[in-house]
């Protein structure tokens, strides 16, 4: 009985409908292997890519903080000379502003033609 099953599924199914069938089974394999090597290359080369432009920005990155750096030491030393401008100007001020007190009190005409 298993042989006449057996038998019928074999004049079911020629041999070149199963030669069919089982090739486009390994096509279907290839074209799915095919297809992840593409998309594993593509991104491969995106990741690449990816990289390279994380570099060109490192460096950009790198210039800008460079410039940066430069231009806040320029401020910087600026700052100093005139924080140092400003006190020998204060002094200066100083120096004058007792003078004239020690004149205005050593003469109290003086007060009298400055008010008037």
């Amino acid at each position: 009985m298993s042989s006449n099953t057996f038998k019928y599924s074999i004049k079911a199914y020629p041999s070149s409908l199963l030669f069919r069938q089982n090739s486009k089974k390994s096509r279907a394999r290839l074209s799915h292997t095919a297809r992840m090597r593409r998309l594993r290359r593509r991104r491969e080369s995106r990741k690449e890519e990816d990289q390279e432009e994380r570099r060109k920005m490192e460096a950009k990155m790198e210039l800008v903080n460079l410039k940066l750096y430069l231009e806040n030491r320029c401020i910087m030393e600026e700052n100093e000379r005139l924080r140092k401008k400003a006190l020998l100007l204060r002094q200066e001020n100083q120096a004058l502003l007792s003078h004239l007190l020690v004149t205005n009190f050593a003469s109290p005409t003086t007060t009298t033609t400055l008010h008037s």
